[in-house]
């Protein structure tokens, strides 16, 4: 089995941290320094002999999950926005098409020089991570190879980013498999914010989500920003295995569940189950909400510390819409 997959010529630690020197902006003042966030040593999984962090720094952790004779199965970044840390859903969207927009699309390394050179907020010398975000269909044979429709509709709060409404129908057990992954406002001087949370409806689209407060937190209203769909966490065939991508929240104090201050993105270098995906984010790792992304050959992510590829055998997948992770100042 392949190991991750190591970049020269991309930005080293040291470099990160030089960077991280640069003043916060609007952001205004850093939070409060804490202890990193640790991996745990163990997983729950039979196919997992130990985790091991393989970064550690800014409010951003990497752990990657090992099998007995050292080979990488999964990936896990952990973001920590009490101490600081950042995400954003990015894409990039071309003109209408259909019934919504088409997007570009590209592989997660070709996302990551995208988002340096063309996103500002945050600053872009912290930026640690692009990975694949929502489920989306393969671009239809007559359009253009970049431009992808996404299957859900999407919705920024700053305005940037609105499909169409989309009517596909997605259940489970009765009720709708659809659920999105918040984020709060990231130029904001205290801590950033995720939110994960169901649809009433099955086949509802992304309004009620923009058009109302994801929750409060302290008494202080909390509103979307940032968001992607994704399904329920098991929705799927139990017993089909591919690569995954999934999305966990947890709130540090264990008692408050609406707005969460830590994200958890897992990607697999192995098949997985739904289930197993899920239990490796709660178990292992605590989460309290999670949600899967798209996954099979869409399954990639590129950091300061390398990367995983797309294992499509016709070339590497391109994919339009990517969660974006960085460290703290």
């Amino acid at each position: 089995m392949r190991k991750i997959r190591s970049r020269s010529g991309r930005t080293t630690v040291a470099a990160l941290a030089a960077a991280s020197a640069v003043a916060f902006g609007v952001f205004g003042g850093a939070p409060p320094a804490r202890a990193e966030v640790p991996c745990p040593q163990y997983s729950h999984l039979p196919a997992i002999d130990h985790w091991e962090t393989t970064y550690e720094q800014k409010a951003v952790t990497l752990c990657q999950a090992y099998d007995a004779t050292g080979n990488v199965l999964v990936h896990v970044q952990i973001v920590d926005f009490e101490a600081g840390g950042k995400m954003r859903v990015m894409s990039e969207p071309w003109e209408p098409a259909y019934n919504g927009t088409r997007f570009a699309s590209r592989t997660a390394d070709q996302w990551f020089p995208w988002v340096q050179r063309n996103v500002g907020t945050p600053a872009p010398g912290t930026l640690f991570s692009v990975t694949n975000g929502s489920f989306h269909s393969r671009t239809p044979p007559n359009v253009a190879p970049q431009a992808t429709m996404m299957q859900f509709p999407e919705k920024k709060w700053n305005g940037l980013t609105s499909l169409g409404d989309d009517d596909t129908c997605y259940t489970y057990e009765g009720a709708s498999a659809k659920r999105y992954f918040g984020l709060s406002d990231p130029r904001s001087t205290g801590r950033q914010f995720a939110y994960i949370d169901t649809f009433d409806e099955p086949c509802e689209t992304d309004e009620r989500v923009v058009n109302e407060e994801l929750s409060s937190y302290r008494g202080q209203p909390v509103r979307l920003f940032d968001a992607t769909v994704g399904l329920h966490p098991l929705y799927g065939d139990p017993d089909f295995r591919y690569r995954r991508t999934f999305v966990g929240t947890l709130s540090t104090d264990r008692l408050w569940h609406g707005t969460q201050d830590r994200a958890y993105l897992l990607t697999s270098e192995i098949g997985l189950t739904a289930p197993e995906a899920r239990d490796i984010l709660a178990q292992d790792f605590g989460t309290m909400y999670n949600l899967q992304l798209a996954g099979g050959y869409d399954t990639q992510y590129e950091a300061i510390t390398g990367g995983l590829p797309s294992s499509d055998p016709a070339g590497p997948r391109e994919i339009p819409e990517v969660l974006v992770i960085y460290n703290a100042p």
